[in-house]
């Protein structure tokens, strides 16, 4: 086997049948693990391959969280290949034989999903045929994912049917009982595998049991199933109920639609859920008592996600977060409280009001900080007067009396050496007062990059701009002039790009290498070239050559 399938590099063999290999690979081009169905060069039998690109074309245009995803369907060497979604998790089957332990609810949540995925499938025409448990697979967190559309049928009338008349498909164990009478294979019997699968993952036994195949046979067209309800306690009699209609005989008895089994499905999902919340509740008291928050705060999330109109939960999460948050904000509240000490004892009044006020919105009901506060402020009548002087200097910088503001500045930081809004409006001040100088020599280095620019020459633009915006605290002009020449330069090396590719896929033409040529020009297909454009029409022209 070649290292690389197409452009996918091969790291390990997972699975493999009489007519291919499932390989995990990974896909460089987006960088993500991928899994790829190879069909073998022997398997060459017509209606085989035509399964095979019915299943890329089948689930490829089915797009849902719960069906498998197709990338890519394509021949390499002489072999078909299918590339899809790789998936990691367990298949239903093994979790059914290993008897996986799972709640009630935690099944009627796979199932659920399971229906999901394939009433999308059912939405768009496509009927699967083969439904059955190891089909299923369920990845962490019990998300499903349902696969393998190899002798899935499009049930649009301009379809072409691929079966041939009298041959069984599907597993005989999920095979609906007008399957054996040659009917035609629809939705029904998709929502017939699905009841089996939904009956033995709720019992852990098939509905038709038989030691042959003519007697499973006979239990599918004759005999009645028990209830799964009377093999399972914990199974709702309503869902019991649901299950056995989908495995009614009589189609006219059966779901039409998984849709309308999902509708009914949602009360009974909803009192589960409730159930399970009301059963982790004590669970959840009982960590807060063992002084264990986090683990308690966990459980109680996965309460609300059951039943988010909890109103217990919801109360303990509250009680949670309120003790984790003053667990939490205790040690800044100190900090803050000593910082303000230790400035008011600097009669940096102003700052230490600002600590007490912090303080404070952490923990609003600290008397002992809140008298600090009053007594911050009865002491501060200079740091009014300055705080006043400031603001009057911040309206003149407004409206642009630099002259004004500096000398009322000037006056603030007499009362108040320390005023922290002083401070912040000398700084636009002096600001200002560079501005001017500042956007001359600005202008002049823009004027001398756009004149590298105008000759190509964007690498010594962006040297002279980078210099110039480290040296000038990245002011706004020569930012964009740097975003402008490298657009330039990704803009000229793109045309070079396109060009070298232009010239090899010439030299690929005239070797006839005409996939090659168009993979090569296929990235600047959006490119309004007008070479491209030529070498486009002769990769047709080739390519027409070639086939007469």
């Amino acid at each position: 086997m070649s290292e690389r399938i197409g452009r996918y590099e091969i790291q390990m063999e997972i699975g493999r049948g009489g007519f291919g290999r499932v390989y995990r690979a990974f896909d460089p081009m987006v960088g993500r693990v991928v899994a790829i169905k190879v069909l073998l060069p022997d398997a060459n039998d017509p209606e085989f391959l035509t399964r095979f690109k019915m299943e890329a074309t089948t689930a490829g245009n089915l797009h849902h969280p719960n069906l498998v995803t197709i990338h890519e369907f394509g021949q390499d060497n002489g072999s078909q290949f299918l590339v899809m979604e790789y998936l990691e998790g367990e298949d239903l089957q093994k979790i059914i034989r290993d008897r996986k332990p799972l709640s009630i609810l935690e099944k009627v949540e796979i199932m659920q999903q399971v229906a999901a995925g394939l009433n999308c499938a059912h939405e768009n025409s496509v009927i699967h045929r083969d439904i059955k448990p190891s089909n299923v697979m369920v990845l962490r967190e019990n998300v499903v994912k349902l696969m393998d559309f190899g002798i899935a049928r499009l049930t649009r009338n301009d379809t072409t049917r691929f079966t041939k008349a009298g041959f069984l498909v599907g597993t005989l164990n999920y095979m609906s009982p007008e399957q054996f009478r040659d009917a035609e294979v629809d939705a029904l019997c998709d929502i017939w595998a699905f009841g089996v699968i939904y009956y033995e993952f709720i019992t852990g036994r098939f509905p038709f049991e038989g030691t042959s195949t003519p007697a499973i046979l006979y239990s599918i067209t004759s005999v009645e199933p028990p209830a799964p309800s009377t093999l399972v306690p914990d199974c709702p009699e309503a869902l019991s109920q649901m299950i056995m209609r989908t495995l009614s005989k009589d189609r006219d008895l059966r779901y039409q639609s998984l849709h309308e089994f999902q509708l009914d499905v949602g009360p009974i999902l909803l009192d589960l859920r409730r159930q399970r919340a009301n059963e982790l509740l004590p669970d959840a008291r009982l960590l807060l008592e063992q002084d264990k928050p986090d683990e308690a705060q966990r459980l109680v999330r996965r309460i609300i996600e059951l039943d988010p109109m909890h109103v217990e939960a919801r109360q303990l999460r509250e009680r949670i977060q309120r003790s984790a948050q003053q667990q939490a904000i205790q040690p800044k509240v100190g900090a803050l409280r000593k910082t303000g000490e230790e400035q008011l004892s600097q009669r940096r009044y102003a700052e230490a009001i600002q600590s007490f006020e912090k303080a404070l919105s952490l923990d609003s009901a600290n008397t002992e900080i809140r008298h600090l506060l009053e007594d911050a402020r009865n002491s501060v009548g200079q740091y009014k007067k300055a705080q006043e002087l400031a603001e009057a200097a911040a309206k003149l910088v407004g409206q642009k009396d630099y002259e004004g503001a500096n000398e009322l500045v000037r006056q603030a930081f007499a009362v108040d050496p320390t005023n922290q809004r002083a401070r912040e409006i000398m700084a636009r001040v002096q600001h200002a007062f560079d501005t001017q100088e500042r956007r001359r020599e600005v202008e002049q280095l823009v004027l001398k990059a756009k004149g590298f620019m105008q000759h190509a020459s964007f690498d010594d633009a962006l040297q002279l701009l980078r210099d110039a915006a480290q040296r000038l605290h990245d002011p706004p002009e020569i930012l964009a002039a740097v975003e402008e020449a490298e657009a330039g330069r990704k803009a000229l090396a793109e045309k070079q790009r396109l060009e070298r590719a232009v010239r090899e896929a010439g030299e690929l033409l005239k070797q006839e290498r005409v996939d090659e040529a168009e993979s090569l020009l296929h990235p600047f297909r959006k490119s309004e070239d007008g070479d491209l454009a030529k070498m486009v029409a002769r990769c047709a022209e080739v390519r027409q050559a070639i086939e007469r």
